[in-house]
């Protein structure tokens, strides 16, 4: 009896790293990261196109978030901070004119990247620049910059299929490990921040007792709602964020169970919409629909090893009690055998 014991832990250990490899490193369509790459390069495209207004006269010497002043507030040099990791070229940058220059310069090469050109090389040239307008004021980020910038570095493990401007390049049938880790990275990392905000939004008691709504709209959060027009409509403020937090729970379920995954991208969707209704968030808003991006594409290795190996473990019981039972109906003849005998 020992012996099988351990014999059957041995196998369920052995179905864990079996799973556990093939969830990260089985291949996968390079059509599936492409798809995450046309996404998350176009939100970078109107992220960058969105500070053209304002980013040269907050940081020029001066302005709002002059050179110093940014380097104190992130604590520059003080242990414990995370200043040393918020790298960006726009610190050696003053002039109006240079800063313009470093916009257009990543407006361009964002826009290479959405055609797929350039590959892995240009991914980490659009981080770097992407990632230098975010870390060059980073107290003005919000929980949409937070959700993406961590996607723009998984895009140099793999950006899927490459093309050049006449739509000519690698196959989409074609399979590569590379792109199966990094759309897993995608997804990990949208479900984890998903889940972090779901359980820090059930931490306050306005998002239980519905009036989550009504305290943004005081906050002045969202163009389309105001305190005074929901100030004699308490069922409308409840439903929309008793609404709001089960779609986010509902995403997060759907997106974790395969099965159930049209239904969290659906909920997805609504929570995006919900987003930018409710907060006036249009970066956060389209950083949720880049997250779900991840979950769109199939590949028939890597999201169906759980339910093979699954089948796998079924069949392996049907055998074993077949097995059983027929020792059991050949024991009276061993019986008479060994009595003869």
């Amino acid at each position: 009896m020992n012996c099988e014991s351990n014999h059957n832990r041995r196998k369920a250990f052995k179905n864990i790293i079996v799973e556990w490899n093939a969830f990260w490193f089985e291949p996968r369509s390079t059509l599936d990261a492409a798809i995450i790459r046309i996404v998350i390069s176009l939100w970078c495209l109107l992220y960058t196109i969105s500070w053209f207004r304002d980013l040269p006269r907050v940081i020029q010497n001066g302005g709002l978030f002059d050179k110093e002043l940014t380097r104190y507030l992130i604590g520059n040099n003080v242990a414990g901070t995370g200043s040393a990791g918020r790298l960006s070229l726009l610190y050696s940058i003053q002039t109006d004119w240079a800063v313009y220059l470093y916009l257009s310069v990543t407006c361009s090469v964002t826009l290479l990247l959405l055609f797929g050109i350039g590959g892995r090389t240009l991914a980490f040239i659009n981080a770097v620049l992407v990632l230098g307008v975010a870390h060059r004021i980073p107290m003005l980020q919000g929980p949409g910059e937070l959700l993406i910038m961590g996607m723009v570095l998984y895009l140099i493990i793999d950006p899927g299929k490459i093309t050049n401007l006449l739509g000519i390049g690698v196959d989409d049938r074609q399979l590569r490990r590379s792109a199966n880790l990094a759309t897993r990275l995608f997804q990990t990392h949208t479900i984890l921040w998903l889940s972090i905000c779901f359980f820090s939004y059930i931490a306050e008691t306005m998002w239980w007792n519905g009036t989550a709504l009504w305290w943004l709209a005081i906050a002045e959060r969202s163009p389309f709602w105001n305190a005074n027009y929901l100030s004699d409509k308490p069922d409308v403020v409840s439903w929309l964020s008793h609404t709001y937090l089960g779609s986010l729970g509902l995403t997060i379920v759907g997106l974790v169970k395969t099965n159930w995954r049209p239904i969290g991208f659906f909920a997805g969707v609504i929570l995006a919409v919900l987003t930018f209704l409710m907060a006036g968030d249009w970066l956060l808003s389209s950083a949720i629909l880049c997250g779900l991006s991840s979950f769109v594409g199939r590949s028939p290795l890597s999201d169906s090893i759980s339910d093979n190996v699954q089948t796998e473990r079924e069949g392996r019981e049907t055998q074993k009690r077949v097995d059983v039972s027929k020792s059991r109906k050949n024991a009276p003849l061993r019986k008479t055998i060994a009595s003869s005998g």
